[in-house]
C-alpha cells in the first residue's frame, strides 16, 4: 500500500482509493500522478487482478475504485461486469486506453462512475475525477436513504421493507433455509391522537420504533409499514416453536408504559401491541407472507380486546 500524505483544507482531503491495473508502468505514473497533488492524501492498494482486488473490498472500506480494463484473464467491459458481482457499494472509475472513448462511455452504461483515458490522464483531471465520482456517489447514497426511510421513526419504510424482503425470499430459495415476519399494530391508537394530540401520538411511534429496533440481529429488521403498523422480520429461523416466545418477549419489552410530555406535563401512556406471526414457505410471495402475519395479527387484536393485553398469534392455515 502506498500512502502519498499532502495537505488540504478540503472534505476530501483523505482518499482511500483501491487501484486494479496489471501494468506495472501504468501504476507507476499514476501513482507519480497522484503525488503532485498538494491538496490530498491518498492511500493506495494496488491489486493485479480481480481475484486479490475482492479480498481486498472485503477486508477494507475504500472510497473509490481505479479499474483497468485489460487484466490479461478478462478484458473489456467483462472485466467491469465481473466485479460488480461482487456487489461492492464503492463507485468504480474506469481506466481505458487512449482511443477507448467509446469502450468508456458503455463502461458508464453498465455502472461506472466514470472513465479517463490513460494518455490522457494528469493530477488535475484525476484528482477533479476522483472527488466529483465520490462526491455523487455520496449524494446518491443520501437519496438512496431518504427514499427507504420513514422520515418520522427513521426505520426502514414500505419501500426498504420489501425491497429486503425480496433478497431474504430470494436467499431462501438458494439455501433452503425459512424465516418469519411478524405484523404488529398498537391497539387504540386513534385514541392517543384524540386525547392527547398528534405530537404525542408521533412521540410514542418514535419510541416503539426505537424498542422495535432494539437488541436485533444484523440480519434482521424492524420496519414501519404505514401509520401505527410495524413490521419484523427474524431471519435464520432454526426452531419455528421458539419464534412465539421470542416475539412475545419482543412486545412485552415494547409495551411497558411510557411517559411523555403532552402540553408541559408528563403522561404515562399504556402501550398494547397485537402481533401476527407468518412463517415463510417455498412459493410465498412478500405480499402474501404479510397478508397470513395481518390476518394473524387480526386474530390476536380480537383476543387482546378481551384480556386488554398485548398478545401473539401464529398463522396456521
Amino acid at each position: 500500500m502506498d500512502s502519498i500524505k499532502q495537505y488540504s483544507g478540503s472534505a476530501y482531503d483523505r482518499i482511500s482509493m483501491l487501484v486494479i491495473e496489471d501494468d506495472e508502468d501504468d501504476y507507476y505514473r499514476l501513482n507519480m500522478l497522484l503525488k503532485k497533488d498538494t491538496r490530498r492524501e491518498y492511500s493506495l492498494t494496488h491489486c493485479l487482478d480481480l481475484s486479490s482486488a475482492c479480498e481486498e473490498l472485503n477486508r477494507k472500506n475504500f472510497d473509490v475504485v481505479l479499474l483497468d480494463l485489460g487484466l490479461g484473464i478478462t478484458t473489456g467491459i467483462d472485466t467491469l461486469l465481473q466485479l460488480k458481482k461482487f456487489s461492492f457499494d464503492v463507485p468504480v472509475i474506469i481506466l481505458t486506453g487512449s482511443n477507448d472513448e467509446a469502450m468508456g462511455e458503455q463502461a458508464v452504461i453498465e455502472g461506472a462512475a466514470d472513465y479517463i483515458p490513460k494518455g490522457e490522464a494528469n493530477t488535475s483531471l484525476l484528482s477533479r475525477t476522483i472527488v466529483y465520482t465520490i462526491e455523487r456517489h455520496h449524494l446518491i447514497q443520501t437519496l438512496r436513504n431518504q427514499a427507504l426511510t420513514d422520515s418520522l421513526t427513521e426505520l426502514p419504510n414500505r419501500a426498504a421493507l420489501f425491497q429486503r424482503m425480496q433478497e431474504i425470499i430470494d436467499s431462501s430459495e438458494r439455501k433452503h433455509t425459512t424465516f418469519a415476519a411478524v405484523m404488529l399494530d398498537l391497539d387504540d391508537f386513534k385514541a392517543v391522537n384524540d386525547n392527547f394530540g398528534h405530537q404525542a401520538g408521533d412521540d410514542l411511534l418514535k419510541c416503539v420504533a426505537k424498542r422495535l429496533s432494539a437488541e436485533l440481529r444484523k440480519t434482521d429488521i424492524a420496519a414501519r409499514l404505514a401509520g401505527d403498523e410495524f413490521v419484523l422480520i427474524y431471519t435464520h429461523l432454526r426452531d419455528k416453536r421458539e419464534i412465539v416466545d421470542v416475539v412475545q418477549a419482543k412486545i412485552d419489552k415494547i409495551s411497558v408504559p411510557v411517559e411523555l410530555t403532552v402540553d408541559g406535563t408528563q403522561q404515562l401512556l399504556d402501550i398494547c401491541i397485537s402481533a401476527g406471526i407468518a412463517i415463510w414457505e417455498e412459493g410465498l410471495t412478500a405480499n402474501k407472507l404479510l397478508f397470513r402475519a395481518d390476518n394473524a395479527m387480526y386474530a390476536s387484536k380480537k383476543e387482546g380486546k378481551r384480556d386488554n393485553c398485548s398478545r401473539v398469534k401464529l398463522y396456521r392455515e
